[in-house]
């Protein structure tokens, strides 16, 4: 964002006649909204005063959101605000932002749209495919993966910040973006994956699309952390102490005899310890109370106990008692029960999965003195899977290898050791519990202890091409009169086509004269007749809007700025059309104005709709000092009501004009001017429909992309510059200069 001394002015539909000493004004369209504040009529403003400020800067919004400006401090009763958007988005959330004065010191500019949140430039939509079963707890949390993410060719695009922060999911709920929080691994690489919980139900075969990804934020912040239940339903990697959230006991009595001691216990080096001593089990359970989870953890085995060790991790947990006289006969477990430390051959159900029992075989076959021992003194893995009922799926991977990537997500063809099968009949365990690790005869450390929903097939996460979202780009003025004006300002919804608003009474109607800027509903996906509105003081002390079509989901923001002073100022309004096949009108003015002193602001309504935009864009000029004169390209829809302010100072100030035309494929051109000091002047368009001081006409029919015409312009003392973001047909836009006196 950059700031400067000096003011643009974008056109409403109104003609203003200023009157400031020894001031000149140009005008160029764009849309400007203005903040409520108490009138004070107190303040008288004369040829004498001058005006003590004009502020102006430039900024970009990508996406839905708010984005505050700050300026050097003003009084809001004394000062409004003036911009112009360009833009290239062919829907109406592309094309329309609202803003205001929000404080002394801030600007405030909303944009509104389904594209995606404020500040990314780059969108990916994600589509989550279920397979035929559904998880007992749904796939609303489902924790989900999307793979083959290339962000080494992102970063080295420049589309991607190297750490990544930038790289976020967001769902679409409907009517706004929700963060959802993710772990994203090997970042940098042709392989990166991005984890995160599916927010919606999907159905047994269906899919959701309301998850993307986004990128392209060079001011995101840090992401929040993976925490213990943001991503998965648990998960535990030992960093801090989080033993107080397991529940702790022998959980089964595995072993006999020995008194039970709880040997678990954290270590700051980021692992639990454990060291059961012979004939004793302990287990560290989470209550996750689901039925169909992969539970994992990482073991590191140091020891074990004659006549060797059972180990692994458990789910469907239910039991008794406590501590060490917990007992279950409702549990599946997995277990390795052949380790380096002990001469025997382990246990006959080493490489298995267990039900109510040790040694009692749920899934296997067992491989008890055939199967290698464990690897000791290095970090390995367990992971078991359980789903469905009627009959129970299970299946359980052990791993010499502890991979980061794939944590959470063992794969069948690598792991050293995989049992798959069911547990059919009445026997099965179909109840929900609690899932975690439980050891038996052996000592060592765990961590790394990850729930997450599972069923079969997983549900896939795919990826659709990359989206560029189309940015707002923003001229914005701030013109401050400490004496003889006051501004009023406030935001209104847009649920009737005729929507009257109270205001302070002002002085007279011939004092004062209105902007407004809005926004739509995020969805909306036509330029029509819910968009372009008009604005009116119709009596001192009520303000009313007109528009075609109602739609209580568009919010428009508006400001009345009045001279106290009759001597200083004289505004006229008026109403016309354009239908059929009318391309222009004449509107005469009451009362003859020096056009030198005098500027136009215009809104209109319509009743059409459809690609052919040309019909509903509109030009407005001062012609003469009687005439505005009012035109389109191309007739077809009509412009049901046209609604013009023309603005007189007679204080001093001056006022240049022109016509700015840019040819196919042009996005920029100038107009030379008569110098002025741009601390004291703006630069407008004459048209305000919806997003500033900034349109104008073009034949365009392609498309409803009101951006061909919708025009930003910045001043230098001798020059205005136009800008466009869209160059895909010719343009004309009426423009003003005024410089305020000093």
């Amino acid at each position: 964002m950059t700031c400067s001394r000096s003011l643009l002015v974008i056109g409403l539909g109104v003609v203003v006649s200023l009157m400031v000493a020894a001031a000149s004004v140009q005008v160029a369209t764009s849309g400007a909204a203005f903040l409520d504040t108490t009138a004070n009529p107190a303040n008288s403003w004369s040829a004498a005063s001058s005006w003590t400020d004009v502020q102006n800067g430039t900024l970009t919004m990508t996406g839905s959101g708010t984005t505050t400006v700050s300026i050097s401090s003003v009084d809001p009763a004394k000062a409004f605000l003036l911009f112009q958007t360009r833009h290239s988005g062919n829907r109406p959330p592309n094309s329309m932002l609202r803003g205001r004065i929000a404080a002394g010191t801030s600007l405030e500019f909303v944009r509104l749209t389904d594209e995606g949140p404020l500040g990314y430039s780059y969108r990916r939509q994600l589509t989550i495919s279920a397979g035929a079963n559904t998880p007992s707890g749904s796939y609303n949390g489902y924790t989900v993966r999307l793979t083959g993410l290339d962000t080494q060719a992102l970063i080295s695009a420049g589309k991607l910040r190297s750490d990544g922060n930038d790289l976020r999911i967001f769902y679409w709920n409907g009517s706004s973006y929700v963060e959802v929080d993710r772990e994203v691994r090997n970042l940098d690489s042709t392989d990166t994956h991005v984890i995160f919980q599916s927010q919606a139900d999907i159905a047994a075969s269906g899919s959701n699309t309301n998850h993307y990804l986004f990128y392209g934020n060079p001011s995101a912040g840090a992401p929040n952390a993976l925490g213990t239940t943001n991503v998965y339903l648990w998960y535990d990697d030992a960093s801090q102490d989080r033993l107080s959230s397991y529940i702790t006991g022998r959980g089964d009595d595995w072993q006999c005899c020995a008194t039970y001691v709880d040997s678990i216990a954290w270590n700051a080096a980021g692992y639990y310890t454990f060291d059961t001593g012979n004939d004793v089990t302990n287990s560290m359970r989470r209550a996750v109370n689901e039925r169909d989870v992969l539970v994992e953890a990482e073991f590191y085995h140091t020891g074990a106990y004659p006549n060797d060790m059972t180990s692994g991790v458990l789910s469907r947990y239910q039991g008794s008692g406590s501590s060490g006289t917990e007992a279950s006969d409702h549990y599946y477990a997995s277990n390795r029960a052949d380790s380096p430390f002990q001469s025997s051959v382990g246990y006959s159900h080493d490489v298995s999965i267990m039900k109510d029992a040790r040694g009692t075989i749920a899934i296997g076959p067992a491989e008890g003195g055939t199967a290698p021992a464990i690897a000791g003194n290095q970090w390995r893995k367990q992971a078991l899977a359980v789903w469905l009922i009627n009959n129970t799926n299970g299946k359980y991977w052990d791993d010499d290898v502890a991979s980061d990537l794939t944590r959470g997500w063992p794969a069948d063809g690598v792991a050293d050791y995989l049992k798959s099968g069911t547990d059919a009949g009445t026997g099965d365990k179909e109840g929900s519990g609690d899932a975690g690790v439980i050891v038996a005869q052996d000592a060592g450390r765990v961590r790394h202890v990850l729930i997450r929903r599972y069923i079969e097939p997983e549900p896939t996460v795919g990826a659709g091409g990359e989206t560029t979202i189309p940015p707002i780009d923003i001229q914005w003025y701030v013109v401050e009169i400490p004496t003889g004006v006051n501004v009023q300002r406030g935001e209104v919804t847009q649920s009737a086509t005729t929507i009257d608003v109270p205001i302070t009474a002002v002085a007279g109607l011939d004092q004062a004269f209105v902007t407004w800027s809005k926004t739509p509903a995020p969805g909306d996906g036509a330029w029509d007749q819910n968009d372009p509105l008009v604005g009116e003081l119709t009596t001192a002390s009520n303000l009313q809007f007109r528009i075609n079509s109602a739609n209580s989901n568009h919010v428009i923001w508006w400001q009345v700025v009045e001279f106290t002073n009759a001597a200083d100022i004289n505004v006229q309004t008026g109403s016309t059309s354009l239908t059929g096949s009318a391309l222009t009108t004449n509107a005469t003015l009451g009362t003859t104005v020096d056009p030198n002193k005098t500027f136009v602001l215009v809104g209109y309504r319509t009743a059409g709709g459809g690609a052919d935009v040309g019909e509903r864009m509109l030009r407005a000029r001062l012609i003469d000092s009687t005439t505005i004169t009012l035109d389109r390209n191309t007739s077809g829809d009509d412009m049901t009501e046209i609604v013009w302010q023309a603005v007189e100072l007679t204080n001093g100030s001056s006022v240049q004009r022109g016509n700015g035309s840019f040819a196919t494929s042009e996005a920029q051109t100038t107009a030379s001017i008569t110098s002025v000091n741009t601390d004291r002047s703006v630069a407008f368009a004459s048209v305000q429909p919806v997003g500033g001081q900034n349109m104008g006409r073009s034949p365009y029919a392609g498309d409803d992309i009101i951006g061909v015409c919708s025009v930003t312009m910045s001043l230098a003392s001798t020059l205005v510059t136009m800008d466009r973001n869209n160059t895909a047909d010719t343009c004309d836009v009426g423009w003003f200069v005024v410089e305020f006196a000093p």
